[in-house]
């Protein structure tokens, strides 16, 4: 879990809390993730629950956005997250907010 200059290594049972409107991001090396986020005040887990879709659903979801995509499509992700307070960061906005984080590339073969 990256959140500002902070770099935590979150394990099994473990809880992180996340300030408001702080920058962060995180890298899953498991092949299995279960998380409960709580989202206070709410808002956020609005645009989650227009874009998210189960792994395992049989309803299939065109690729995500990243920051180098592009912004045309009013269904983008990126666009819908906005409406709900939800900033994703560019690659230049990472690279100074989140020193510590490597970016796609900066992994080897795994991207994320």
């Amino acid at each position: 879990m990256h959140c500002g200059e902070q770099v935590l290594e979150v394990t099994d049972g473990e809880c992180v809390f996340l300030p408001k409107r702080k920058p962060h991001g995180f890298i899953i090396r498991s092949p299995h993730l279960r998380a409960l986020c709580v989202i206070q005040p709410s808002g956020a887990e609005q645009a989650f629950r227009i874009l998210g879709v189960p792994k395992n659903s049989a309803k299939r979801q065109t690729a995500g956005a990243t920051y180098t995509s592009p912004m045309k499509d009013p269904d983008n992700p990126l666009r819908v997250s906005e409406q709900f307070g939800v900033h994703n960061l560019t690659r230049e906005e990472i690279a100074v907010a989140l020193p510590h984080y490597p970016l796609p590339g900066e992994l080897g073969s795994k991207e994320h």
